[in-house]
């Protein structure tokens, strides 16, 4: 009961507690001792639960703990350290690709990993049927799957197909480890050590370097 109801309730029992000691509407005459040493400990359980959600340099710690609990409940995906309600991180401003397992949104995906602490350390990006608008996501280092694999199905939005994003506007791609390529008759941007029959190999990389395909890095 003290745990959850804090301070207020403490005090009403003090409260309570020492009408019924001082002998108000009581016929019991305890000594002023007795009445003195009651009203101390009352006090000192006061004090004890006060500190307890009151921290040393005077702050709530019951808010931090339920700003703490409403974070940890977030539904959507936490954008720079903030709960947003989307089910991808599109609108994360330098955060947009999405660390799927622990539902952050991050600029590059050098700390993500899955459940079991396995890496997912590549930059994939997604587009929708007119090679526009990207949704970027955190993958395995695993030419068997996406997007190393080239094989972009139902990898866009709501588990659709997606495909590559064009590049032929500048060369511009979405992730700083993609290569913008020609590939049939456009030019598409590719995750360096994806499978294709584009040779990425020493190409220049959007975030800088150059596309290393044995390790699917960019340097």
């Amino acid at each position: 009961m003290f745990a959850t109801s804090g301070v207020g309730t403490v005090a009403w029992v003090a409260a309570a507690c020492s009408v019924g000691l001082s002998g108000a509407g009581s016929a019991n005459n305890s000594s002023d001792a007795s009445v003195v040493a009651d009203a101390t400990f009352l006090d000192a359980l006061d004090a004890s639960v006060e500190d307890a959600f009151i921290g040393n340099d005077g702050s709530q710690d019951v808010v931090d703990s339920t700003a703490a609990m409403e974070d940890v409940a977030c539904s959507g995906l936490r954008c720079n350290g903030q709960c947003i309600d989307a089910a991808d991180c599109t609108s994360c401003v330098g955060a947009t690709l999405q660390c799927i397992p622990q539902g952050v949104c991050t600029g590059d995906c050098s700390a993500c990993s899955d459940l079991q602490n396995t890496p997912m350390p590549i930059q994939c990006f997604s587009c929708d049927i007119n090679h526009e608008n990207p949704i970027g996501t955190c993958r395995y280092d695993d030419p068997s799957q996406f997007c190393l694999s080239g094989d972009y199905v139902m990898t866009y939005a709501g588990g659709t197909t997606g495909y590559r994003c064009e590049c032929t506007d500048g060369g511009i791609c979405p992730g700083a480890t993609q290569v913008c390529t020609p590939l049939g008759q456009s030019m598409f941007c590719l995750t360096c050590g994806e499978v294709t029959t584009a040779d990425l190999q020493g190409q220049s990389c959007q975030g800088g370097g150059m596309c290393q395909t044995n390790t699917d890095t960019c340097q």
